[in-house]
C-alpha cells in the first residue's frame, strides 16, 4: 500500500481557519487553551506534535489532519472502503478522523475513570466517619 501524504505547513492552514470563522486570535488562544503570547509563534510553525494539532482540531472544528493526505494509491480492492449503498469513502480521510475521535474518546474515558475512583474514595471515606 502507498499513501500519498502532502506537505503541508500547519501554522499556515491554522490562520486560514482562524480567518474563516471570523475569531481573533486572543479568542482562537483562549479556545486552544494556550496564552496569547504563544499564537504568533505558533502560526509560524511548519508542523505540529500530534497532541497539540488534536487540540487545536477541537477548538477551530476541523479536522486538520485529512489536510496531510492528498490521496490513497493501493491496488483496486483495498482503494476505497464501500458503504452498503456502494458508495466509496476515502480511506485516508476517514482514518485521520476516526483516530483523532478514538485519541479524544481514550482522552475521555481516562477522565471518567479517574472521576470515579475519586468518587469511590470520598464514598470510603464517608462510610468511614459514619461507623
Amino acid at each position: 500500500m502507498s499513501i500519498i501524504v502532502r506537505k503541508v505547513h500547519i501554522g499556515h492552514e491554522i490562520a486560514k481557519r482562524i480567518t474563516q470563522l471570523g475569531i481573533s486570535r486572543s479568542e482562537f488562544a483562549r479556545r486552544a487553551g494556550m496564552l496569547q503570547q504563544h499564537v504568533k509563534g505558533l502560526l509560524e510553525r511548519q508542523s505540529l506534535d500530534t497532541e497539540k494539532l488534536t487540540t487545536i482540531c477541537e477548538a477551530l472544528d476541523f479536522n486538520f489532519f485529512t489536510l496531510y493526505c492528498d490521496s490513497v494509491s493501493i491496488n483496486a480492492y483495498r482503494s476505497a472502503v464501500t458503504t452498503g449503498d456502494g458508495n466509496a469513502t476515502n480511506i485516508c480521510g476517514d482514518n485521520a478522523e476516526l483516530q483523532v475521535r478514538n485519541e479524544l474518546l481514550a482522552e475521555k474515558i481516562t477522565m471518567l475513570e479517574n472521576i470515579i475512583e475519586d468518587k469511590n474514595k470520598i464514598i470510603r471515606l464517608m462510610e468511614a466517619k459514619s461507623k
